[in-house]
C-alpha cells in the first residue's frame, strides 16, 4: 500500500499531515471568510476535494447514523427540487447559473466524510469561531473610524464582502462562539472572557455594518443564548449580562458616526411614508420601499404559478410585466430576486421550493435542538451552536435572499457539517464510554 494511503488508514489513531491540515482549515475558515475575498469558499472547496479523494481510496468503516442521513437528505432534496424547477422554468440558462450556488450545498457530503474520519478536535471549532468574531469586530471598528479597507460603502463596515453579509455572519459567529461558554470555562475560569468578547465583537460588527436585517435576529438569538446560560449563571449575573447586551445597541445608537441612529430613523420614516404614498411615489424606491414592492410583486407572481414557480433567474422579467401594467412601482424590478429567501423560493420554486427551504432549515434545527436536550454537556453546547446558526439564517432570510449568494451558502453548509461531525463524534465517545454520559459528570 502506498505510504500516503497507509497514513490515511490510521487517521483515528495518530496525527498525520492530513489531520493537521484539516484542523488548520477548520480553524482558519472563520478568520478568513469575511476579510479575504473567496477565502472561506476556498477552504470549503479544499475540504470537499480532499473528501472526494478520501471517499475514493478509503473504505468507510462506520455506517451513517439516522441524523446524519437526515442532514444529507435536507441538502440533497433542496438541490434536486431546484433542478426540477429549473428544468420546468421559462429560462433554463438563467436557472443553471443559480444552480451553481445551490450545488455548493452538496460539497457538504464529501467534506463530512473526511472530517468524520479524522476525529476533529472541538478546540479548532470553538477557538476558530471566537477568533473569527473578534477579528470581525476589530475590522468593523477600524473601517468606521479610519475608512473602508476594501473601498466603497463609506460609513458601513463590510470587510471583504457586502455590509449585509459581513454584519449577519459576524453576528452569528459571535453568538455561536458564546454557546461554547461551558467549554472555555472547563479550560480555565479566565477563558470565559473569550466567548464573551467574541459575542460582543460579533454584535458590534453587525451594528457597525448597519445591516438592519441582521438586527431582526438579535432578540431571538439573545433569548436562546440566555436560556442556555441559565444553568451556568446566577440570576443576578443573567440580569447584569442582559442589561449589558441591551446597553451595547443603545450605545451604538447614540454614538456619533456609528450610523445606527440614522439607519433606524430612515427605516421608520420610510415605513410611514410608504403606507401613505401612491404607487409612483419616490419612497417606494427606497431600500425599505423597494423590498416591500418586491415582496408584493413576488406574492402576485407566486399566486399565478403556485406549484413549481417560474424557475430560478426569471423573477425580474415577471416583475417588469407587473410594473408595465402599473400594478407595482418600478423598484419591484430593480433586482433579480426579491431580497427575501422565502418569497424568492415561492416565486422561483413554488410550493416545492418552499417546502425544500423549510426542510433545509427545520431538519438541522430539529437535530441540533435534540442535541441540546442530551444530558452530555459537550453535545448540548454543540447543539446550541448549531441551533443559533439555523435560527440566525431563518431571520436573515426575511430581508435577504440568503441562498442566492455563494458566501452565505458556503458558510451555512460548512458549519452544518462541522457541528454535525462533532456531535456524531461526541455521541460515539459516549456510547463507547470514553466521555461522561451525563451533565453532572462533566467537568465544571
Amino acid at each position: 500500500m502506498p505510504i500516503f494511503l497507509l497514513k490515511m488508514s490510521h487517521l483515528k489513531t495518530k496525527p498525520t499531515y492530513l489531520f493537521r491540515l484539516c484542523c488548520g482549515l477548520v480553524f482558519l475558515y472563520p478568520l478568513l471568510v469575511l476579510i479575504i475575498d473567496h477565502g472561506g469558499s476556498t477552504i470549503y472547496s479544499v475540504l470537499a476535494l480532499l473528501g472526494l479523494f478520501f471517499a475514493t481510496f478509503q473504505h468507510r468503516e462506520d455506517p451513517l447514523r439516522r441524523d446524519e442521513k437526515l442532514l444529507f437528505f435536507s441538502v440533497i432534496f433542496f438541490v434536486l427540487a431546484a433542478i426540477l424547477v429549473i428544468l420546468c422554468g421559462d429560462n433554463i440558462v438563467q436557472g443553471v447559473g443559480k444552480l451553481g450556488k445551490f450545488a455548493k450545498l452538496l460539497l457538504l457530503i464529501p467534506a463530512y466524510f473526511l472530517l468524520r474520519k479524522i476525529t476533529l478536535p472541538q478546540s479548532v471549532f470553538w477557538y476558530g469561531l471566537a477568533c473569527g468574531a473578534i477579528l470581525s469586530g476589530i475590522i468593523a471598528v477600524y473601517e468606521i473610524t479610519s475608512g473602508p479597507l476594501y473601498g466603497g460603502y463609506h460609513g458601513r463596515a463590510r470587510g471583504a464582502t457586502h455590509p449585509i453579509l459581513f454584519g449577519n455572519l459576524s453576528l452569528v459567529m459571535g453568538v455561536m462562539a458564546l454557546a461554547g461558554f461551558g467549554y472555555f470555562r472547563g479550560q480555565s475560569k479566565w477563558l470565559v472572557l473569550v466567548p464573551i468578547v467574541a459575542a460582543i465583537c460579533g454584535l458590534l460588527a453587525s451594528l457597525l455594518s448597519s445591516s438592519r436585517g441582521g438586527w431582526v435576529a438579535m432578540p431571538a438569538l439573545v433569548v436562546i443564548v440566555f436560556w442556555y446560560l441559565r444553568s451556568y449563571l446566577s440570576r443576578w449575573q443573567i440580569v447584569f449580562s442582559a442589561a449589558f447586551v441591551l446597553l451595547l445597541p443603545l450605545m451604538a445608537y447614540l454614538a456619533p458616526g456609528s450610523g445606527v441612529a440614522y439607519r433606524v430613523g430612515v427605516t421608520l420614516n420610510n415605513f410611514k411614508l410608504y403606507a401613505e404614498s401612491p404607487i409612483d411615489h419616490a419612497v417606494r424606491g427606497t431600500s425599505v420601499g423597494t423590498r416591500l414592492e418586491m415582496w408584493q410583486a413576488s406574492w402576485t407572481i407566486f399566486k399565478n404559478n403556485p406549484i413549481l414557480g417560474i424557475g430560478w433567474g426569471n423573477y425580474q422579467e415577471h416583475a417588469k410585466a407587473l410594473v408595465a401594467e402599473g400594478v407595482r412601482h418600478r423598484s419591484a424590478a430593480y433586482w433579480g430576486h426579491p431580497h427575501n429567501e422565502y418569497f424568492s423560493v415561492l416565486v422561483s420554486g413554488g410550493l416545492l421550493g418552499f417546502v425544500a427551504l423549510l426542510l433545509l432549515f427545520f431538519i438541522p434545527a430539529k437535530l441540533f435542538f435534540a442535541a441540546t436536550k442530551n444530558q452530555n454537556a459537550e453535545m448540548q453546547r454543540l447543539g446550541l451552536s448549531g441551533l443559533l446558526l439555523v435560527v440566525g439564517y431563518m431571520h436573515f432570510a426575511l430581508s435577504e435572499a440568503i441562498f442566492e449568494r455563494s458566501l452565505p451558502v458556503n458558510f451555512y453548509a460548512f458549519y452544518l457539517l462541522v457541528i454535525m461531525v462533532l456531535i456524531s463524534q461526541q455521541r460515539k465517545q459516549v456510547d463507547e464510554g470514553r466521555c461522561p454520559k451525563y451533565l453532572s459528570e462533566a467537568p465544571k
